[in-house]
């Protein structure tokens, strides 16, 4: 009696066993069947290159099915999470490879990203700043902001007025070429800023205050721009956002038209004072060796 008991209990446990490892087996199954779209690549993206939907249209990016199991869950999925965002520096994405997060980034997250938010015909160039005129530490990018020249004259005479309205900040970086942290940046995201450009030298609140403001310009702009550096102190005043240019006013003691002409004419002054110079010297050397 006994041993027929015995029989029955393994047996029973035997068929308990042979029941788990066969559901155990069709969930490993159904797991490896089951699928999820990704995005790969079906040949190289080099490094700072923006991602378009003509990519996805001409197959180089492709939404793909492959076992939820084999996918890592930091790469993207949706191509409306990725296009428009570049490929970080000194990184290839390889052929046959997903699109991982933490390397295809929004061009204000990319360290020498500034010159990939450039517009077609447009130039980058630096302006130094300090705590009074980078407006506390609110100057970051995407703001539209006006330039002021407070200077002096060929004849010692002082002006002050704006000479460029609707400029666009593209970045503001620290003496370490850190780039300044927004306002309301969380402290995650602090964490994200630190591990990529370092630890903060300065802070105001939440935000760096810049030591550099990147700017996008134009040729003619950038001329103004230079040449006022050399003729006295820039000023930045901000604006809420991109207006029109309403300062533009008739009034000539301080319109932006006049403040342009006024930098012309001290150039142009500059540039005659040497030519003048030159000449100078050129009929002094022809007059000392004819006395030879």
């Amino acid at each position: 009696m006994n041993r027929i008991l015995r029989s029955i209990v393994l047996s029973v446990l035997l068929i308990l066993l042979c029941v788990s490892a066969f559901m155990g087996f069709k969930y490993y199954d159904n797991q490896q069947k089951q699928t999820v779209s990704v995005l790969t690549v079906s040949k190289e993206i080099p490094p700072r290159t923006q991602i378009t939907k003509k990519m996805f249209d001409e197959g180089v990016i492709k939404v793909t099915r492959h076992p939820k199991s084999l996918v890592p869950p930091n790469v993207y999925k949706d191509p409306k999470d990725i296009i428009g965002k570049f490929t970080s520096t000194n990184y290839t994405v390889p052929q046959y490879s997903y699109l991982y997060k933490d390397l295809i980034l929004d061009a204000e997250k990319i360290k020498d990203g500034a010159a990939l938010l450039l517009k077609e015909g447009e130039r980058m160039m630096a302006i130094d700043v300090n705590m009074k005129n980078s407006l506390a530490a609110q100057i970051t990018e995407g703001s539209f902001v006006d330039l002021w020249l407070n200077g002096k004259g060929q004849d010692q005479k002082a002006i002050t007025g704006p000479f460029l309205q609707n400029v666009r900040i593209i970045g503001t970086y620290t003496t370490g070429s850190q780039k300044v942290v927004p306002t309301g940046i969380t402290e995650s995201q602090q964490n994200e800023q630190n591990q990529t450009y370092g630890e903060a030298p300065k802070m105001l609140g939440a935000n760096l205050v810049p030591r550099t403001m990147l700017v996008a310009v134009d040729d003619q702009q950038a001329f103004y721009i230079q040449s006022s550096q050399t003729l006295g102190e820039i000023n930045v005043i901000g604006r809420g956002v991109k207006a029109e240019d309403t300062s533009v006013s008739t009034n000539q003691l301080w319109s932006v038209q006049h403040m342009q002409q006024w930098i012309l004419s001290q150039i142009s002054e500059s540039y005659l004072s040497l030519n003048q110079q030159d000449t100078a010297k050129a009929v002094e050397e022809v007059v000392l060796n004819e006395s030879h």
